[in-house]
């Protein structure tokens, strides 16, 4: 369902799609496509996204939302670092920070 009604935004290395919500809670499932190669990469891939959602969770806005971070085959490419600067880009272009929400 959140595939079908939510927003997509993409950088080189994830997609982000998301749908507001007025839970209060934030619900965020992490994907990695056989596209990606083997059970290894692919289970790096979620490790990246993970370790870069959880450093950025402190600075999201509390008020709910529905989230698929999809791993692109450039996240691979990137050191976590870039990955966590990605996410905070397409969190901010979402208004999902807490700054960005009135």
């Amino acid at each position: 369902m959140l595939y079908d009604t939510g927003e997509a935004l993409r950088s080189s290395g994830i997609t982000l799609i998301y749908r507001h919500t007025a839970s209060g809670r934030h619900r965020v499932v992490f994907v990695a496509s056989r596209k990606l190669g083997n059970a290894v990469r692919r289970n790096r891939a979620k490790r990246l996204l993970r370790e870069a959602y959880r450093r950025l969770q402190q600075d999201i806005d509390p008020s709910g939302a529905d989230i698929a971070l999809i791993a692109r085959l450039d996240a691979l490419r990137c050191k976590s670092a870039a990955i966590r600067e990605q996410l905070e880009g397409l969190y901010r272009r979402a208004h999902l920070m807490k700054d960005e929400r009135a």
